[in-house]
Formats: C-alpha cells, structure tokens, sequence
C-alpha cells in the first residue's frame, strides 16, 4: 500500500480539560455570544479569551439565521436538546454533555483509525485547541504537532497542525507563518510550516486555514455583511500565501518542491474551473484589494514556473461532494491539498484525491481529504 497525506478539519476538538474550562466560562455568562453580550452593554469576559464561542457545539443548523431566534432563550440552557416547534434547527446533539463529546471523540478515533489502515501516514489538521486534544483520538504509534506549543502563537480558540505515522520520517523544522494571523482587528490562525521527506527529498509544507464566510463570493466584491468583512481579510492572506509560494522560485535553483494544504474556506476546484490556464498578465501584479479569486492568484506564472496543481475531489455520482455530515455535505470542497509543477517526483502519475467517507453516530464527525503519496 503506498504511503498517503490527508487534511481534516475536526471541528472544535477539546481535551477534556479544555471542554472544562468552555463549559465554566461559558456558564458564567449564561451562554450567550459576544454579539449578545456586547448588545447588553456588557464586556467580554477574559475567562472566555482562547475558548471556543459559546454558542459552538449546540447541535443548531448553523446555516438557518432564523434558528437561534425560532428555538429562544432554551438553546442557552445547555447543554440541551430544545428545537425549532418545525423540529428541523436541531441537527445533532449538544456536546456541551461531555457524555455526547465523547461519542464524537469516539466518531473521529473510528475515523482516524481507518484512515491509518488505508495507509495514510500525515495529516495536517484543523480546528484544534491543542495537542492534548488531538492525542485523545489519535491511533497507537501516531505523533502530534501544532500550533497551540510554538512561542509567539496567539492566544486562540482554533490551531492547525499535523500529524503523522511515527514510522515515517519525523517532520521537522516547524515554525508559524505568522503573517496569516496579523490581519484583521483580532489575530487569527497561524499557518504550520515545516519540513519532511518524500521519497528521500526534502519538501516544503504550509498547513493552513484561512480566513472563513468569503467562500463562493469574488473577493474584491462582497454582498452580505459576513463578507464585507472576511473578503478583505482573506484577500491579505491570500497575498501572503503568494509571498511564501513566489519564495520557492524567486531565489531558489532548483525550485524546491512545497505542499500546501488544510481548509481554505473557498471552492478553489472552482476557481481553477474558471481561470484554467497561468495568466501572469492579468494576475501577476494584483493588488491586494483587487484579488478576485485565490487559487488563480498562486498559479499566476509570475516569477516563471510558479503554478500550482489543486488535487480534484472525488464525487459521488450525482456528482456531489462525499461527506460525512450534514455540515461538510454543504461545503462544496473548501479543503485542498496543492502542488507546485514545475519539478519533482511529486508530480508524476497524478490521480484524483477523494474526501474520506465517514461512518458516525449523529453527525458528529467533520471531512478530510486523503492523497497518494506515490500515485497522484
């Protein structure tokens, strides 16, 4: 079986002492969100600094604006299972019950334990507190490493990492990239590089995600206020990506092979759909508030050579993105793992990636793309 890497995104996972400091924190202030308590007049309690919000994990459909108001002040007694009176906001149990975060730990272990059975070796990870949390679902002889324990990291509710087979050559020389997180009016998740070996050549990852709610939408030109918001943020770390992409072929001979991987939170198969072939004439010198697209941006040609390869998604028949739940059924692929192309044994005898289905009570259980090594 060949060796294979993976990204997944795992939703707010918490060790338990974490989960433990979200549920008194959050207790405190009846379980209401920042917006709810800034409306009140009231500040943000330190205590809630580097916890996830307090509305995470409350089983609602996050994506019906008209749920938190259909369901009332019950969805603030948690954990608890009030509904819509239509019964259709609930989508999965609260996991302010440890008893029912248990039951999505034990989803994700199922999970990695396949993924590490099908060959998988390295997975950049998403959505993490720390590493404690990660070794609770982590498969015997698996080793973990993210951003959380680098000195200078924000303090924040959600890392990246990676893990990997202890097998395997260790990845090494990890370190922020910084810049993804100084934007904005509060920081924001840090990219992971770091190095690891790959078929004995020494090869360049970045492990990302980026900054959410400016998915589908061009960048320079947002509709709701979500986006208005985000698009130009994402837009700041989009030009920063470049930089580190651009690095690779600006001074280097010969080119170093990277991989850059993780939740983009943008349709970037479609993207490239779009823009199919280098353009370094329309988007070699872009400024920053006029990037419309991602994915085009980093395969611009400019310095000469600097394309990219996003691995396609497997579909299901009808065409459909595979998913594990009612969440990731409606992402439509905002998780990528891309090559540069122009050198390298990375790149001989490419094939489709495909999302990993997942088998798990109640939906509690996030996606993840997993790629051969040897045979993409």
């Amino acid at each position: 079986m060949s060796p294979a890497i993976a990204t997944w995104n795992l939703g707010w996972l918490m060790d338990k002492a974490t989960h433990t400091r979200w549920i008194q924190a959050c207790s405190a202030t009846g379980w209401k969100t920042e917006k709810e308590l800034k409306a009140e007049g009231a500040a943000f309690p330190q205590s809630l600094l580097g916890l996830p919000y307090c509305d995470v994990h409350n089983g609602i459909d996050f994506y019906r604006d008209e749920c938190p108001s259909l369901i009332g002040d019950a969805r603030h007694d948690r954990p608890t299972n009030a509904d819509s009176p239509d019964r259709k906001c609930r989508v999965s149990p609260d996991l302010a019950d440890w008893n029912q975060y248990e039951r999505k730990l034990a989803a994700l272990r199922e999970t990695f334990a396949v993924a590490d059975a099908k060959g998988v070796v390295l997975i950049a990870l998403q959505e993490v507190s720390n590493e404690d949390a990660v070794r609770t679902i982590l498969p015997e002889g698996w080793e973990v490493k993210t951003t959380a324990s680098i000195p200078n990291t924000p303090r924040i509710a959600q890392h990246v990492g990676v893990a990997w087979k202890s097998t395997v050559d260790q990845p090494s020389g990890f370190r922020l990239l910084a810049t993804l997180s100084d934007i904005g009016d509060r920081p924001l998740r840090p990219g992971l590089l770091f190095s690891w070996k790959v078929k004995g050549q020494d090869v360049d990852f970045l492990a990302v995600h980026l900054k959410a709610s400016c998915r589908s939408v061009d960048i320079d030109l947002p509709k709701t206020t979500y986006e208005k918001e985000s698009c130009p943020v994402l837009a700041e770390q989009v030009a920063q990506v470049e930089r580190w992409i651009d690095a690779h072929y600006a001074k280097v001979s010969p080119v170093k092979e990277f991989v850059l991987l993780g939740d983009f939170n943008r349709t970037l198969l479609a993207e490239m759909a779009t823009y199919p072939s280098p353009d370094p004439i329309r988007l070699g010198k872009t400024p920053v508030q006029k990037i419309k697209a991602m994915a085009p941006e980093w395969n611009d040609d400019i310095p000469k050579g600097s394309t990219i390869k996003v691995l396609p998604h497997k579909l299901n028949k009808d065409g459909g993105l595979i998913a594990g739940d009612i969440f990731c059924s409606r992402t439509r692929g905002i998780d990528h793992i891309i090559f540069n192309t122009s050198v390298g044994p990375l790149h001989a005898n490419r094939k489709a990636s495909h999302v990993m289905q997942q088998s798990s009570a109640a939906n509690l259980i996030n996606r993840s793309i997993i790629n051969n090594l040897e045979n993409i």
